[in-house]
């Protein structure tokens, strides 16, 4: 899975991290972007024990070849 998101409350990134609980070991989630709440996402992805799950790749330029990399896009928020 990838989200290419502002990490901003509107974009809600916490429910999808929590998500990946409920989902199989197989799934992962990454991360593409940057803002003020990416630093207490990677600690609350520690805390959950998902940071082997959870991937912040921060600002990219190619996110074209991530979207192609993956089987899900997420496009969440408020």
């Amino acid at each position: 899975m990838i989200q290419v998101p502002s990490f901003t409350t509107q974009k809600n990134q916490l429910t999808l991290i929590k998500s990946l609980k409920s989902l199989p070991e197989n799934y992962s989630l990454l991360l593409v972007g940057d803002g003020e709440l990416k630093s207490p996402y990677i600690n609350k992805t520690k805390e959950l024990g998902l940071d082997d799950r959870v991937h912040f790749y921060g600002i990219r330029k190619e996110v074209t070849k991530l979207f192609k990399s993956v089987d899900v896009v997420v496009l969440s928020s408020f």
